[in-house]
């Protein structure tokens, strides 16, 4: 990013404040959750303030099914650890993909599908904590497994927009074929 860019300056204070707030916990209502977590709470409630009503009820929609994904392999892979070959970030990012390929199928409505995905994880996390404190097990909301998982999927659907606008550009500037001409 350019030096001169004037969104550098703010990522990378929020850069710095989720690194800083990465290790500090909150107690709220017996639930200890995390600075970072509330951070990306904020920045995304920030997010969706410019929908309208109808768009913002489609992105709860879509939320609500990531989070549901989201709190539900996740505690699959707590107690039946046996049936996961892989590290089970990709089976979430891989299904929240699908997901929101099938509800966002067009490529403009990118920004749509990052929003829906990050306010989903953001709400599978809390209904995780839910689950979890029913059954009096302990769970701090927004740990390191957390903000780690959230920078992974954030990156892997950023990088498929990114490769999405790289083939487009590919695509127009490629040059047409020359039939070789034949002398006769």
């Amino acid at each position: 990013m350019d030096k001169s860019h004037p969104l550098r300056l703010k990522i990378s204070i929020m850069s710095l404040l989720l690194c800083i707030g990465a290790g500090k916990f909150i107690t709220i209502d017996h639930a200890e959750v995390s600075f970072s977590y509330l951070l990306l709470t904020a920045i995304g409630c920030f997010a969706i303030r410019q929908y309208p009503f109808i768009q913002l009820f489609s992105l709860c929609i879509s939320a609500l099914m990531t989070a549901m994904v989201f709190a539900g392999i996740k505690l699959f892979e707590m107690y039946e650890r046996a049936w996961f070959l892989v590290d089970v970030k990709w089976y979430i990012v891989i299904l929240v993909l699908l997901i929101q390929f099938a509800i966002y199928p067009k490529p403009r409505l990118w920004k749509n599908r990052m929003i829906s995905a990050y306010m989903g994880f953001l709400a599978g996390e809390w209904l995780l904590f839910k689950v979890l404190s029913q059954a009096s097990l302990p769970y701090k909301i927004g740990d390191s497994w957390f903000l780690d998982f959230f920078s992974f999927s954030m990156l892997i659907m950023v990088g498929i927009h990114e490769l999405r606008i790289l083939k487009s550009i590919f695509h127009v500037k490629s040059l047409p074929v020359k039939e070789k001409q034949t002398y006769e």
